[in-house]
C-alpha cells in the first residue's frame, strides 16, 4: 500500500496489505503547527538556523514513524526521503505571507525577498527530492534522526525486529545517491542500530 497515516495504514491491512511500499514523508507536515517549523528551515538563512528549526521537527516525525511502523506489526515499510519542490510549503497569498511572517517574527518585506529568492523558474524539475538533502543536510540529518527513533520506539512496543527501507527520490546521477549512501550509513552507525536485531535498514533510489 502507498500510505503514511496510521488511519490509512489499518484501513490497507484490512484489506491484505503485507507492507508499505510508499510513505511520502512530506504528507506528515500538512498541519498548521508543522507547516509553521517547515517554512522557518525552508526560509532560514543560515546552518546554524536551519538545525534550529529542524530539531523542533524530529520530535513531529518520531511520533509519526513510531506509530506508523507499530501499526503495521513488522511488516516492510518504504519511507520515500523528502521530495517536493519547497514552494509546495511556501506561502504564496497576501494573507499567507503575512500571516507566516508574523508566526516567524520576520518583517513582510523581509519575507518576500526571500521568497524571490529562493523561486525557481521549473520548480518542478529542480530543486527537489534528492537535491533538497544535498543542499540542505539537515533535512537528511532530521527525517533519518525521526526514522531510527521510530523503528526504535516500535521493534520495544512489538518486541519485533522493524523492517525499514528508504528511498532516495528524484535522482538524476549516481553521485547523489552515493552522496545521500555515505550520509545515511554515518547517521545509522552512529545509532548503533546497525549492529541491533532491532531495526533492519536498507537503502535504495525512486
Amino acid at each position: 500500500t502507498n500510505v503514511e497515516t496510521v488511519e490509512s495504514a489499518a484501513t490497507a491491512l484490512s484489506f491484505g496489505a503485507e507492507g508499505i511500499g510508499l510513505a511520502r514523508s512530506e504528507h506528515m507536515f500538512f498541519s498548521p503547527e508543522r507547516m509553521v517549523a517547515l517554512r522557518r528551515m525552508i526560509l532560514s538563512e543560515d546552518e546554524e538556523a536551519r538545525s534550529l528549526a529542524v530539531n523542533g521537527l524530529v520530535d513531529f516525525q518520531t511520533g509519526d514513524y513510531s506509530a506508523l511502523f507499530s501499526v503495521m506489526g513488522g511488516l516492510p515499510v518504504t519511507v520515500r526521503l523528502f521530495d517536493p519542490p519547497l514552494h509546495e510549503f511556501l506561502p504564496r497569498s497576501e494573507e499567507e505571507i503575512e500571516d507566516t511572517a508574523a508566526s516567524l517574527g520576520v518583517a513582510v518585506r523581509a519575507l518576500r525577498m526571500r521568497l524571490e529568492r529562493i523561486a525557481e523558474v521549473n520548480p518542478m524539475l529542480g530543486h527537489r527530492g534528492v537535491r533538497l538533502a544535498i543542499t540542505y543536510p539537515e533535512i537528511l540529518q532530521m527525517q533519518m534522526q525521526a526514522v531510527i527513533a521510530g523503528a526504535r520506539e516500535a521493534s520495544e512496543r512489538l518486541n519485533k525486529t522493524i523492517p525499514v527501507e528508504v528511498m532516495v527520490p528524484f535522482v538524476s546521477t549516481a553521485s547523489e545517491v552515493a552522496w545521500v549512501r555515505e550520509r545515511m550509513m554515518a547517521i545509522l552507525a552512529n545509532s548503533g542500530l546497525l549492529k541491533s536485531d532491532k531495526v533492519s535498514f536498507s537503502f535504495g533510489t525512486l
